[in-house]
């Protein structure tokens, strides 16, 4: 009876151990992607009039950071990230918005293997966004124009590892916060300008050093 239950610790043991081997590991990642962004401004009157201006279009992207596995299934990642949402005018690209900040990321993996690994991701961010030149250019008062301000917002996704080192992600990121870029007197009618998006879809190439 004694070896039986000896046998079995020692089965246990060796499961997590072996679990351990195949688990994905700790360490530094970088990345870039590319995708689809919706970012609009919204412009409003005292008199309740609104006008909305969309600017969809491509974003390209970079990350970097470091990811810390506690089991073989579930880990944390923390990461900055530069986004830059555009669209094309003629043959030129050209920046409408970019946002910008770090990051920390709940990771799941409900396939663990020797050399893949699929799971999601959970999280947030927090950082700034910056509105490209031409938004607010057409206001007279320019020092009052503020394209700079605090962003925050929510990551989820899925995401592949593949031969160790190589990854592919399917990642989205949804906004909570929105830039009052203009809120005064423009031309003797008193408006209030936001920026905002929607949300941002991309595609991303990890490698795991």
């Amino acid at each position: 009876m004694k070896t039986k239950k000896l046998f079995a610790r020692l089965a246990i043991i060796l499961f997590f151990v072996a679990s351990a081997l195949v688990a994905e590991e700790s360490g530094v990642f970088g990345g870039n992607a590319v995708g689809y962004g919706t970012p609009h401004i919204k412009v409003s009157n005292v008199s309740g009039d609104t006008s909305k201006t969309d600017y969809n279009g491509i974003t390209f992207a970079f990350i970097a950071g470091y990811k810390q596995f506690f089991t073989p299934n579930f880990g944390l990642r923390y990461y900055i990230n530069v986004n830059t949402i555009g669209k094309d005018v003629g043959q030129k690209f050209r920046g409408t918005l970019m946002d910008y900040g770090v990051n920390i990321d709940m990771l799941y993996n409900f396939i663990a293997r020797p050399n893949a690994n699929l799971g999601f991701f959970l999280g947030a961010g927090a950082g700034a966004n910056t509105w490209g030149k031409d938004i607010g250019k057409d206001i007279a008062d320019s020092k009052n124009v503020k394209k700079t301000a605090f962003s925050a917002g929510l990551n989820f996704g899925l995401r592949s590892v593949f031969a160790k080192h190589y990854g592919l992600e399917i990642a989205a990121r949804v906004p909570f916060t929105k830039t009052t870029i203009f809120d005064g007197d423009n031309g003797g009618q008193k408006i209030k300008m936001t920026g905002s998006y929607d949300y941002n879809v991309e595609l991303r190439y990890i490698f795991n050093f």
